[in-house]
């Protein structure tokens, strides 16, 4: 609620021409430093909501940020008429950056301001498929309901894979000052409870389970099993 009232209270002077030193101080200098009433100013005194740096547009980076406050900034993007569409230099809009960082208030932010929710950036990943390997399966959900989809057989793989990276977010903690004998028993049985509770006999097979365990336990090995 104090998020809204400051956009609000800031949204409602008027627009004033942009100035060059204005200018020199970018939208991403803004999202950088965190200073939101700054950010909200530019585009109030005419700055580009579509702003883009080294290849990647101002709201990709507000998408992908996992701070409650992202939210804020991408509202007033959107406020301002940014292209909710637009694709940064590998092709992927910021709806395919929601959906890896779990953010469902932009998630729906975005698709609210008529996103498409069944784009596909250029290596053929579809939003959905993003959501569903990063585990973030409100924001599948969400994005199903919009008539998003992805063929049967890829969609369970996608999930398998989400439903694994779900298990070793949420273990990593819980692992925190455990033995590495500890931490591979403790992750291997949670590894295999998503096996048995979902069902997936085929796809997550103990030898499978050992591998995911010991590249995770292995030094600067996060996510090495995806390439399994």
């Amino acid at each position: 609620m104090a998020i809204g009232l400051v956009i609000t209270a800031l949204l409602c002077s008027a627009a004033l021409p942009a100035t060059a030193k204005e200018r020199q101080y970018s939208l991403h200098d803004a999202l950088h430093e965190r200073d939101l009433e700054r950010f909200v100013e530019l585009l109030r005194n005419g700055h580009d909501p579509n702003e883009v740096r080294h290849g990647s547009p101002v709201l990709q980076k507000t998408a992908a940020r996992i701070e409650d406050s992202s939210y804020a900034y991408a509202a007033a993007l959107v406020r301002f008429g940014v292209d909710v569409d637009a694709r940064d230099s590998v092709g992927a809009a910021a709806l395919h950056y929601a959906a890896m960082s779990g953010s469902a208030a932009i998630a729906n932010l975005l698709i609210d301001a008529g996103a498409d929710a069944q784009a596909d950036e250029d290596g053929g990943g579809t939003i959905l498929a993003f959501a569903l390997m990063h585990g973030h399966f409100g924001i599948a959900e969400l994005l199903e309901q919009r008539g998003a989809a992805v063929p049967g057989p890829e969609r369970r793989t996608y999930e398998v894979l989400g439903r694994i990276e779900l298990a070793l977010r949420t273990s990593r903690r819980a692992m925190e000052g455990l033995t590495d004998k500890r931490k591979a028993r403790f992750l291997a049985s949670k590894l295999r409870e998503v096996r048995e509770r979902y069902g997936f006999h085929a796809e997550l097979d103990d030898t499978f389970i050992d591998s995911i365990v010991a590249k995770e336990l292995a030094d600067g090995a996060a996510d090495d099993w995806k390439a399994r």
